[in-house]
């Protein structure tokens, strides 16, 4: 491959790159003295140039830290008919020394792509390669390899992803150190995922799938030729027929690689909604996007993932409630995998116009062991509690199983889209039957949902871990409600919300205080005690500045 071979960061990972791409040669052959330069096509390429056509490398050394337009003359380079840009925008290679870079330079590390299920060593020309191509500062460049090319991007959340611009397939990659422990440095990463439990949860999974394959398969609730009727049930409500067109788009555009799954539920809403507020303030959780349905990291400890969740099962819960046990369900939530589900036991249009909720615990109990868990001072916690009623009830929330008033349009539920990185599918979440064991002909569930079968009978179990779903790069979520007072009101409740809940988190010792009871005692070095808002401005309340103190007395 030529030398000071790139590709355009801009460009998205699935056209293949080397249509409409810019291929940039570096012509006097001099690593030390020659700037290397992202460049991105913006009209037309051609094999030929006029030869009349002028041309000197210090067209390209002139201003390197500046864009400018610039015409170029293919280079005779082994023989290699280097295509040109007619016109391009070319940016420097970034000079920021990088953690990924360091580790990239140290001994003994190694690079290793995923293939059917096993980690395999890259060559050691492919390391080379890449090795290169990330101490020159890039994110996304091409490797020779095996006879053909390769696309490498290291700016991707999950960590390096190799992918073949030729079939369109792609590849999860990982760096090794010398220790053998994977690298987990802040060199790379989804700039979209700020939280800073980002540090803690895996970047990738197990699961190996075809991201072209799945795009072309489709959105998963019309795979297998599923039926669409069960949307009928919606004709009498545009609002609910307009939710459910968002719900349909989102997955149109992130079937590639996110597998999706509804959660409906109803009463348990108001605890979801402080659940985001609280991740916002202290961990940038973007609540106005979505609720968050657990967010006691610490109740996690024994149940991380769904594999334990399933040995857990199979230990204490079959005989004891199955997943009506308050342990499961303080980790997992039940799901359908289809936006047409008929079954078992709930449709999803059905349950998100009636509502879905279990009425043998007590809500309001739960609210306040949750302040609680955040080191509300227990003499003002039925206060708190009863202002976060009275705020719901005002922006138009169904609150009644808290002592309040039911919504004015009788419509209680809700519905939450929660979409799981596909290689993450198997860790996070199991297929199951009614009451959480596992349903034996669905299991691992990666399988069904990466295939083009009919998906509209089946339920699944989740496990909720805010690790996983307060980073954006590993979940993603939708929420939708069938009051359209609420729907419409919700990003200024959140606002009101968290300004709310800004009492119990407005100085530095509170909030310590409050994280301190979400892990369980003791914090990560990585954790600080700043309101995290201000490092998210989309947050709700970010810029609220003022803060009762009536519940600390």
């Amino acid at each position: 491959l030529p030398k000071g071979f790139l590709t355009s960061s801009r460009d998205p990972l699935r056209r293949p790159v080397l249509r409409g791409v810019g291929i940039g040669i570096d012509p006097s052959g001099d690593e030390a003295s020659s700037p290397l330069f992202m460049v991105r096509n913006e009209s037309s390429m051609s094999s030929s140039c006029p030869a009349d056509e002028e041309w000197s490398p210090e067209d390209e050394r002139a201003r390197p830290d500046a864009k400018k337009k610039v015409k170029r003359r293919p280079k005779e380079y082994a023989g290699f008919e280097c295509p040109i840009v007619r016109s391009a925008e070319i940016e420097p290679a970034t000079a920021e020394v990088t953690p990924l870079m360091e580790c990239m330079a140290a001994l003994g590390v190694r690079v290793q792509v995923l293939k059917q299920g096993d980690w395999v060593d890259l060559e050691d020309e492919e390391f080379r390669q890449m090795r290169n191509h990330i101490a020159a500062g890039e994110i996304k460049f091409g490797i020779a390899a095996r006879g053909g090319l390769y696309v490498i991007d290291v700016s991707d959340g999950r960590g390096p992803l190799q992918s073949n611009p030729k079939s369109g397939k792609s590849r999860r990659m990982r760096i090794l150190m010398k220790s053998g422990e994977p690298f987990k440095g802040d060199g790379y990463g989804d700039e979209a995922d700020s939280s800073p439990l980002s540090q803690e949860a895996g970047r990738r999974g197990s699961v190996d799938y075809d991201q072209a394959e799945q795009t072309k398969l489709g959105p998963q609730s019309k795979r297998g030729e599923a039926p669409q009727f069960q949307l009928e049930v919606l004709s009498g409500n545009a609002h609910a027929k307009e939710c459910f067109s968002q719900l349909h788009s989102n997955e149109e555009k992130l079937c590639g690689d996110w597998a999706v799954f509804y959660h409906a539920y109803s009463y348990a809403a108001l605890i979801y909604e402080v659940n985001a507020a609280v991740g916002a303030v202290l961990f940038r959780f973007r609540s106005q996007f979505s609720v968050l349905p657990r967010v006691l990291i610490n109740e996690f400890e024994q149940t991380p993932d769904a594999l334990s969740l399933i040995e857990r099962f199979k230990s204490e819960f079959s005989a004891n409630k199955k997943d009506h046990n308050p342990e499961y369900r303080k980790v997992a939530i039940s799901t359908m995998c289809s936006s047409v589900a008929l079954g078992p036991e709930a449709s999803t249009p059905v349950v998100f116009l009636a509502g879905y909720s279990e009425k043998d615990l007590s809500f309001l109990g739960v609210l306040e062991n949750l302040l609680e868990s955040c080191f509300v001072p227990r003499s003002t916690i039925k206060r708190l509690a009863a202002d976060i009623v009275a705020l719901a009830e005002k922006h138009g929330l169904d609150v009644s199983e808290f002592g309040g008033k039911g919504c004015e349009s009788g419509r209680a539920g809700h519905m939450l889209q929660i979409f799981i990185r596909r290689d993450l599918v198997d860790q996070l979440a199991y297929a199951a039957v009614p009451y959480g064991a596992v349903d034996k002909k669905r299991h691992p569930i990666s399988k069904w949902l990466n295939s083009d079968s009919n998906m509209n009978f089946g339920q699944a179990r989740i496990v909720a871990h805010p690790k996983f779903f307060m980073q954006a790069s590993c979940v993603r979520m939708h929420v939708i409600s069938a009051d359209p007072c609420f729907h419409a009101s919700r990003p200024e409740f959140q606002e009101e919300l968290t300004s709310l809940l800004g009492v119990i988190l407005s100085k530095d010792s509170l909030r310590e205080k409050a994280a301190r009871g979400i892990f369980g005692g003791e914090l990560p070095a990585w954790w600080t005690n700043e309101d995290q808002r201000q490092h998210s401005p989309s947050v709700p309340g970010a810029k609220a500045s003022h803060v009762s103190s009536t519940y600390l007395d």
